[in-house]
């Protein structure tokens, strides 16, 4: 069980802010973008089709990306599996006691975040914007990552990598 501290942090440590969009975007194509992120999916083909067909009307042109987006979303697996191999290659000991990664619950919440970190940067290629992050909610993640003792994640089904949906 974590304590409430930790719980806290963790709803605080939200990443990703549309709010720098507003000026930008309309509240429907927004909605589209939160919709997905408060669900913590990937942008689904019916979420791309609708921002298209939103966007058409309010004259932008955003679906350059689209299948760039359906491209990262669809090898998301295939991606963060790289990218593990390739930190576990660097760093060989850092899933090993008094390693970063260290123990098993660790290692796997990084894995985690490495998915969730990609799936925030598919919002910002699908919305071609790079003010897509919020600072409060980086400097609360940071928090997290400098706790030292185990911290089991007790959200797997809510944050789990299976729940990309493609419609």
């Amino acid at each position: 069980m974590l304590n409430e501290k930790v719980r806290d942090l963790i709803k605080k440590s939200n990443i990703v802010s549309f709010a720098l969009w507003q000026n930008h975007y309309s509240d429907a194509v927004i909605q589209i973008f939160q919709a997905a992120d408060s669900q913590k999916c990937y942008l689904s083909d019916a979420d791309l089709q609708a921002l298209q067909t939103i966007a058409s009307i309010d004259g932008l042109a955003i679906a350059k990306y689209f299948p760039l987006v359906q491209s990262l979303r669809d090898r998301a697996t295939e991606i963060v599996d790289l990218a593990r191999s390739e930190v576990l290659q660097t760093f060989p000991q850092i899933t090993e006691e008094g390693g970063g990664l260290y123990p098993t619950e660790r290692a796997n919440a990084c894995w985690r975040d490495f998915w969730h970190f990609l799936r925030c940067i598919t919002y910002g290629i699908a919305g071609q914007r790079t003010d897509y992050l919020s600072v409060e909610g980086l400097k609360h993640m940071n928090l997290l990552y400098q706790l030292t003792f185990p911290v089991k994640y007790e959200f797997e089904q809510e944050a789990s990598p299976d729940k990309v949906r493609v419609n």
